[in-house]
């Protein structure tokens, strides 16, 4: 199984459960998320769960630009989720995913 976390997986409590409880039902589970901050423990610690981290935008700029920078954040994003649901983990069974209201 693959959970897409489109924000910090270390800030979404739900989406780590749902890892552990896949995890508990014998399926390997794939996380592809950003890793800017520590999952529980137990997340961390299982032989079934696999955390695929994915690199934030690299370029800060003043809010006023958001419409300029905003295509190339989404392209960025875009090259690295399917770089690893295509080629980085193993085909899964199925696919969860989380996206914030946001780019």
């Amino acid at each position: 199984a693959a959970l897409v976390v489109l924000g910090d997986f270390g800030h979404s409590p739900r989406m780590q459960y749902h890892a552990l409880s896949l995890a508990s039902h014998h399926y390997e589970v794939d996380v592809v998320a950003y890793n800017e901050s520590d999952a529980r423990e137990e997340v961390e610690q299982h032989d079934r769960i696999h955390v695929h981290p994915i690199r934030p935008f690299p370029v800060v700029l003043p809010r006023a630009l958001f419409l300029l920078y905003a295509p190339f954040k989404a392209l960025f994003l875009l090259v690295q989720l399917l770089w690893v649901l295509l080629f980085a983990i193993p085909a899964p069974s199925c696919y969860i995913v989380q996206n914030p209201p946001s780019i």
